[in-house]
């Protein structure tokens, strides 16, 4: 993109079953670009549909196995207002819907699960509600739940983090899980250089390289990559009804 600041838009999780066509037809409306950036070099495959100064970013998470976009542009209302415009056209889960199956969730994959999903469709930027779970899923008895809370860190990387991964390093009894992540310095104290908590980066390509750094933290908790069935591992297509989560007639974000 030809600015050097560039805004960020919430993450919107896809409930599409097919949901790079869906958005090929989306941004077809605006007469986009595509270009599509195959997985290499530690990195997930990125589609990426580009205007004048705008990109909508396509990435299928590989831990949740959820489709997911965000746009990025240099003028913060356009980011907004093209945010709310493709939320409305698309089918998303809502930050209601993420947060209620993980309320309701009981066994321990569908509560690590909706942990993850809650904070992949978080903001860029510093958000609360996400940091209350996370922190909470960081007391839970089950070891598997408090690694997914680590690695649920790295969505929305924050300073925040840190007095939170120092108490787990001396409390966790399955392998100090924060240790084993952050060898020697902290991941999250290293990504929170990224936006600072605002949502605002230096570089659109950054975001690439902390799905590179997830995708080690998550080998490091013993997270498995998920690879819808059929579908290739870095294929560009996600499943209906996501541990949980269920298609609604109605939507509130």
């Amino acid at each position: 993109m030809p600015f050097s600041l560039v805004h960020h838009g919430l993450r919107l999780t896809l409930r599409e079953s097919e949901p790079e066509s869906r958005l090929d037809s989306f941004t077809a409306e605006f007469g986009w670009e595509k270009a599509v950036y195959p997985e290499r070099d530690g990195m997930l495959r990125e589609v990426v549909w580009s205007g004048y100064d705008v990109e909508l970013r396509f990435v299928v998470d590989d831990v949740t196995g959820c489709p997911y976009f965000f746009i990025t542009t240099g003028m913060w209302n356009s980011c907004l207002s093209l945010t709310k415009l493709a939320e409305g056209r698309l089918d998303v889960y809502s930050c209601q819907e993420l947060f209620d199956a993980l309320e309701s969730a009981r066994s321990v994959a569908d509560r690590r699960h909706a942990l993850l999903m809650v904070a992949l469709g978080g903001s860029h930027g510093f958000d609360e509600d996400v940091f209350e779970a996370i922190r909470e899923a960081l007391g839970a008895p089950e070891a598997d739940i408090r690694k997914a809370a680590v690695y649920a860190m790295g969505y929305t990387p924050s300073v925040r983090y840190k007095p939170l991964l120092g108490s787990l390093r001396e409390r966790d009894p399955e392998g100090r899980h924060g240790r084993r992540v952050i060898p020697g310095r902290s991941r999250v104290g290293r990504l929170s250089e990224w936006d600072g908590g605002t949502g605002v980066s230096r570089s659109a390509r950054r975001v690439a390289s902390h799905d590179d750094l997830r995708r080690r933290a998550a080998h490091r908790v013993g997270l498995e990559r998920h690879t819808p069935r059929g579908q290739r591992r870095s294929g560009g297509g996600g499943e209906r009804g996501l541990h949980g989560l269920r298609p609604r007639a109605h939507r509130h974000r």
